[in-house]
């Protein structure tokens, strides 16, 4: 029951992504298409522009032109009316002026008996401003397109008047409706029009006008038909947008309606223009891949229900396999994980009995100066105390001989008791830090007294090496944790230091000491020496078991893990490493003043 709700959810899902997927491309190629009919429309009116450039300009250039401007005869009517009826016949250039310097219009080639009036557009007056030709779509006040080119005319380096070209863009619509199909409607707002007569218009653009369609707006369009053909309510939405050059589609029964705005050569919004499109075949070719679609869906959602149904047992089958074939591998993972956990034990131990072993050196190393003077001192004095005793016996002892052996006596004494006491002294301290790093327990304890003991037992290492240590600690700080695991601590990270930090014969410091934290709860402990430091792969897996650099040369890895199992887990605190390669390396340890709860076994 639920594997069919899922597969019916799934088809259901694909038909509605399909079908949206089928609307977006849909919408995408009316839009692409109505981009296409613009590009068109705005490269053949380019394509005018050019034109009426290159047929002014080269009127321009004729000497006969320029010297009728210069000498002011304006005889322009018989050098210019054939040429006229020519390219009005050939490209539909419908208007064609020449202008003096003060705008007047010497003459029209379109209208001869109308001149004299002085002409104010904005293709006239730059190119006056600029001395260079300008071109661009101007609306007469009928409601008219007209494309107008205006070029200057040189003479002798001079300015001596100007040549306007124009022509309706009727055709441009015309054609452009042709190569399509489609319909083209001009909208205007009827109170920028001056005469909205429609035979007046048809008669210069073939395009009628009607003025009662839309409220305050006049339409153009090509036969009285279009209408008729198109839904009028649609028009007010297309117009009710702002002016923007984005194009606004809108698709209502079977035709696509699309809209922009149009612009004068001034850059002022001058009319929408409509394009209407008859779909019918995009519909229907679209009804038709929605159905194959859907048929195409429910044939594979069928094929899948049988595949996958089985292709479920068969799974089945495999993940009850997988099941037994995990469980057996866990039981695999179990017994490795005890291995492994067996043998981190034992490493650890080994670890602790190393560090044993180096106390067991130090006192050896440290001892033996003392014991060493004792003997000689003890030898001495037997040899003094025999002669004096054979003396005594023959009777040939003298005063003299009495104070002699007093004398070397005490002088005996003062080397001999001293000795004793360091040698006692130091018996006492390794006894001491021995029995704290092979117990766990618990104790109050002065801090810069158990650091002191470990470092006793530590000198030995460095002995006959450029390396030295400092221990600073301002103040008492006593603590209530555990000096064996704390000890241990301070020992792996000198050892560390001595035998990781510093290369052969390398002059070296390590720098103890310890602080109370501002809030005197806790302790900070830190130990730096300014070695060879590491890098930093080195530095983000210091902390790992089994992670060293002296892989093969007697490095079990586990020192600094050592450490940061104690400090976490037995003195319930952070340690935290810092190191640049041949700049050193810096331990920190925080840890509480009251050690928290019963001690891990680490």
């Amino acid at each position: 029951m639920v594997f069919s709700c899922v597969i019916s959810a799934v088809v259901i899902a694909v038909l509605l992504l399909s079908f949206s997927s089928t609307q977006r491309i849909f919408e995408r190629n009316i839009e692409q298409d109505t981009r296409d009919i613009y590009r068109y429309f705005d490269a053949e009116i380019k394509s005018q522009s050019s034109l009426q450039s290159l047929l002014i300009n080269a009127i321009a250039m004729r000497p006969d032109i320029q010297n009728a401007f210069e000498t002011k005869t304006h005889n322009f009517a018989g050098l210019i009316d054939d040429f006229y009826l020519s390219a009005n016949q050939s490209h539909n250039i419908t208007h064609l002026y020449f202008h003096g310097l003060d705008k007047v219009v010497i003459y029209r080639a379109h209208g001869p008996t109308r001149n004299g009036d002085v002409i104010n557009r904005y293709t006239l007056a730059d190119a006056m401003r600029f001395n260079r030709t300008t071109s661009g779509l101007e609306l007469g006040k009928y409601g008219v397109f007209t494309l107008r080119t205006v070029a200057p005319v040189f003479s002798n380096g001079s300015v001596v008047g100007y040549i306007e070209a124009g022509m309706e863009i009727g055709h441009v619509i015309k054609k452009t409706q042709s190569q399509f199909d489609v319909e083209i409607i001009d909208v205007f707002q009827t109170q920028r029009l001056v005469n909205t007569t429609s035979e007046t218009i048809f008669s210069l653009t073939e395009r009628h006008s009607d003025g009662n369609q839309v409220e305050n707006y006049t339409l153009q369009y090509s036969t009285p038909a279009v209408l008729d053909s198109v839904d009028l309510s649609e028009i007010p939405y297309l117009l009710s947008h702002d002016n923007t050059d984005s194009v606004i589609g809108l698709v209502s029964g079977n035709r696509a309606f699309s809209s922009r705005p149009l612009y004068d050569y001034h850059g002022d919004f001058i009319a929408k223009q409509i394009i209407v499109r008859d779909i019918t075949e995009k519909l229907a070719t679209r009804r038709t891949d929605i159905l194959l679609i859907l048929c195409s869906i429910l044939l594979a959602a069928a094929v899948g229900f049988w595949v996958f149904n089985h292709v479920l047992l068969h799974l089945e089958a495999l993940f009850a396999a997988y099941l037994e074939k995990q469980s057996k591998q866990r039981q695999i993972i179990e017994n490795n994980m005890k291995s492994l956990q067996s043998a981190q034990e034992s490493l650890v131990q080994q670890e602790k009995l190393a560090s044993l072993g180096n106390i067991v050196a130090g006192v050896a190393h440290e001892i033996n100066t003392p014991l060493g003077i004792s003997v000689m001192m003890g030898s001495t004095m037997q040899q003094s105390v025999t002669s004096f005793i054979q003396q005594l016996k023959s009777g040939q002892l003298r005063r003299s001989d009495v104070e002699a052996f007093e004398t070397d006596t005490q002088e005996a004494f003062n080397v001999l008791l001293p000795a004793l006491d360091r040698a006692a002294g130091l018996i006492q301290s390794f006894k001491g830090v021995a029995v704290n790093q092979a117990s766990e327990n618990r104790a109050k304890f002065d801090l810069e007294e158990v650091i002191t003991s470990v470092l006793d037992t530590l000198k030995h290492t460095i002995k006959n090496k450029p390396i030295e240590y400092t221990l600073e600690i301002t103040e008492q700080i006593s603590l209530d944790s555990y000096p064996g695991p704390l000890g241990q601590v301070i020992t792996n990270l000198f050892e560390n230091s001595v035998i990781h930090g510093f290369k052969d014969d390398q002059n070296g410091l390590i720098e103890i000491s310890a602080a109370m934290t501002s809030d005197h709860n806790h302790v900070e402990i830190k130990v730096k020496d300014n070695g060879v430091g590491m890098t930093q792969e080195a530095l983000e897996k210091a902390f790992d078991p089994f992670f060293t650099t002296r892989f093969g040369q007697g490095g079990s890895g586990l020192g600094l893990n050592i450490i940061f199992n104690i400090v976490e887990r037995v003195l319930g605190g952070k340690v935290r490493a810092k190191s640049e390669l041949n700049k050193g390396s810096q331990f920190i340890i925080n840890i509480p003043l009251v050690a928290p709860g019963e001690v891990e076994h680490v």
